[in-house]
């Protein structure tokens, strides 16, 4: 298949939804293909691969959720989006295990377009098709993690009180404790200590809680008997303290508040695709582990070497399908190598670069861009001041 010719499955018994979708794509026509479905069994007969398969849950033959089941077995390369109406989503969003995005009815079809162009932007990266279908098989690329998705809908709601969001956390007492014994670390220079998850909720305010809460809950997604907790523990703290440094250092670019927030999940999730690889591809995994300790080169560059894609690609190709912004997923992409981005403004690619090769301490060959540093003015003295400013922070945690 073309990857210029990206390949749509739309499953919906009303036709008469079919032409409005097919002109929400229509500017991008030339790029994709669409096929539609009234049913499962049409679906099925049809005889086809696609990239992307969005179907509604309520069929004459069957559900939506079956179908994805299917996909997920005969062509788990797909990218699944299942549309549910509004009175199923609770449900479906605790449940939904085959689907890799829950869409709910009416579909807003301007954001939905958004996300399929991150998608497909992604897909051209992973290009090796049995990486895709490890992606897209068994439990390796979960929905968005069902508490994060809750909270999120609470932190976007103004109405929503603080009470709430609070409960929503408490209700995982081990995401909890995490929270609140990271809110107390002094990478968050709280001004108070947080003894409950309603004072940590207020103190470090929405964006970051919703950042821990994401960082820890796939963190326990992927937990396997291959990737152990210490793995999990230290590659959160090493994220933890990326996602920390980075914010600071946009304030200190005098960067907008909403910058700033954005950066916390990016530094999040930008080494995610490590737990995937180590889960899922673990002998390869431990052969790139061994020559990363030897070589001068990064450790992205021989993963992709002996696995056949490197964790930033991965951890973003995630985060595309999860519906995260593309300035998000282009600096996790890139963080190692950020020249290739050919980005000409300060924002989140850079934080993220400098952040990440500030705080990594155990793989000296992970270098900094300084090409790229050199064209934002940022010289050494500057980066030596933020590795201070690190330091400070660990001798205080």
């Amino acid at each position: 298949m073309s990857e210029l010719a990206h390949r749509m499955l739309f499953v919906e018994p009303n036709k008469e939804l079919w032409p409005i979708f097919t002109a929400v794509l229509k500017p991008l026509e030339n790029n994709w293909k669409l096929a539609f479905a009234a049913s499962a069994l049409d679906a099925l007969s049809m005889g086809e691969s696609y990239d992307f398969m969005i179907t509604a849950n309520s069929l004459p033959d069957g559900n939506g959720l079956g179908l994805c089941d299917l996909f997920k077995e005969e062509a788990p390369e797909t990218i699944r989006y299942l549309l549910i109406e509004p009175e199923e989503a609770r449900m479906f969003r605790s449940l939904v295990s085959s689907a890799q995005q829950v869409l709910i009815k009416p579909l807003d079809l301007k954001t939905f377009k958004a996300q399929l162009q991150r998608s497909t932007a992604l897909r051209s990266i992973v290009q090796n098709q049995d990486i895709r279908k490890l992606l897209g098989s068994g439990d390796s690329l979960p929905p968005l993690p069902r508490i994060f998705e809750e909270l999120s809908r609470k932190l976007s709601d103004p109405n929503a009180p603080l009470s709430e969001i609070s409960e929503l956390i408490a209700k995982d007492v081990t995401l909890s404790s995490k929270v609140l014994r990271l809110a107390n670390s002094a990478f968050f220079n709280l001004r108070m200590p947080a003894n409950t998850i309603a004072q940590a909720t207020s103190l470090l305010g929405s964006n970051t809680i919703s950042s821990l809460v994401f960082s820890q809950s796939v963190s326990k997604s992927f937990m396997s008997e291959f990737v152990s907790e210490h793995f999990i523990e230290e590659l959160n703290q090493h994220s933890i303290e990326v996602a920390s440094l980075a914010s600071d250092i946009l304030e200190t670019w005098g960067a907008s508040s909403a910058v700033v927030e954005k950066v916390l999940l990016c530094g999040i999730a930008h080494d995610l695709g490590k737990i995937v690889l180590a889960k899922y591809a673990p002998e390869k995994w431990q052969e790139a582990q061994a020559e990363i300790q030897t070589s001068e080169r990064s450790d992205a560059e021989i993963e992709r070497e002996i696995i056949g894609l490197g964790h930033p690609e991965l951890a973003a190709y995630l985060l595309a399908i999860w519906g995260f912004s593309t300035d998000q997923i282009m600096a996790i992409i890139f963080h190692h190598e950020p020249s290739r981005a050919n980005e000409t403004e300060f924002g989140l690619l850079c934080a993220l670069h400098v952040a990440e090769h500030c705080c990594e301490k155990e793989l000296p060959n992970q270098h900094f861009d300084w090409n790229y540093l050199e064209g934002f003015r940022i010289t050494e003295t500057e980066v030596d001041g933020f590795k201070a400013m690190l330091e400070e922070k660990r001798s205080q945690h």
